[in-house]
């Protein structure tokens, strides 16, 4: 329909056909609505080449030290774990050996006790097993003679 007036209303085919393109368009970028975004992130990257690259070291830069400061972390807390680790054991040995040290003095010191007590009353072992049963903590009880029997 060429253009001019119709029933008393001016029509366009031309301004008809730009509306349906308009629409068109607008249902291509509803649904494909990332192409244009991304074309103009990849412009504006393009522009700003240099910028971005620099964005990019830094960026790289800074996961490298955060990777080396993590790695310098694990290593020192693991130094640490073997050092904790060597001072327990040092610490167990030692205790071990105090332990075993004071064991024998224990026993020789019982055994100068008992010698001490025989030589008091070497003469009454009713005396001497009542005396080493109060220092030691045993029951004293008396033997029955079986003699008169």
């Amino acid at each position: 329909m060429p253009t001019g007036i119709c029933n008393g209303m001016a029509t366009s085919q031309p301004r008809q056909e730009k509306v349906i393109v308009i629409k068109k368009m607008w249902v291509f970028l509803k649904s494909y609505w990332y192409i244009p975004l991304l074309a103009i992130l990849a412009l504006v990257a393009r522009l700003k080449n240099g910028k971005l690259e620099a964005i990019m070291d830094a960026a790289g830069e800074s996961r490298k030290r955060q990777n080396d400061a993590i790695d310098a972390a694990a290593l020192e807390k693991e130094h640490k774990k073997k050092q904790i680790q060597q001072e327990y054991n040092d610490a167990i040995h030692a205790a071990t050996k105090i332990y075993a040290l004071q064991k024998k003095t224990l026993n020789r010191d019982k055994k100068n006790k008992v010698k001490k007590i025989t030589k008091q009353y070497y003469n009454d072992k009713e005396k001497l097993a009542q005396e080493i049963s109060n220092e030691f903590g045993f029951q004293y009880i008396p033997r029955k003679d079986n003699s008169g029997s």
